[in-house]
């Protein structure tokens, strides 16, 4: 009887989908990036899972703006359970209700598996490469609440008022 290798063992799929508002402009260039980004970082820090990402566009978006969050949730678990995903990240250039500060950026319901992230402010940075650091470190940010990660000030789960892009990203 042989131990397989690693290389031969096969690995969990975990499966996230990244939910967008088909009529919003510009999402295709961000969100392309993004799947490939998230692929390429959950690959190397975990290594022992398949990472499965998917963009999904859809056209029945929650529409009254500022985005209820909790409709964004409820929305990305409905979407979740629909396409049988692991975990949902909903998306939206459009700003969130805030329910406790001046402005909200994401939103994580581990109880449902999916969270709502808004890129209202951080495409406001002056230049992509902040915007793509911003949007990265938001994402595993809010996957890291999903996954039950507590706040701490050595990585991506330090608590921000507004994501600048600015370490710690990792």
């Amino acid at each position: 009887m042989s131990i397989p290798s690693d290389r031969n063992r096969q690995r969990p799929a975990v499966s996230i989908g990244l939910v967008l508002y088909a009529k919003e402009q510009d999402t295709d260039n961000w969100a392309r990036w993004l799947k490939d980004e998230l692929e390429r970082c959950m690959g190397e820090d975990f290594p022992d899972f398949s990472w499965e990402i998917s963009v999904l566009k859809r056209h029945d978006f929650p529409g009254q703006v500022p985005l209820d969050p909790l409709s964004l949730l409820e929305f990305g678990s409905d979407i979740k359970i629909e396409y049988g995903l692991d975990y949902v990240l909903v998306l939206t250039t459009m700003p969130m209700k805030s329910r406790f500060s001046q402005g909200v950026n994401g939103v994580p319901s581990n109880m449902l598996e999916t969270g709502a992230i808004t890129l209202s402010r951080i495409l406001e940075l002056d230049d992509q490469d902040k915007r793509r650091r911003a949007l990265m470190s938001l994402v595993r940010h809010i996957l890291g609440h999903l996954w039950g990660l507590d706040h701490n000030d050595d990585s991506v789960m330090q608590p921000r008022k507004f994501w600048t892009g600015h370490p710690p990203t990792d």
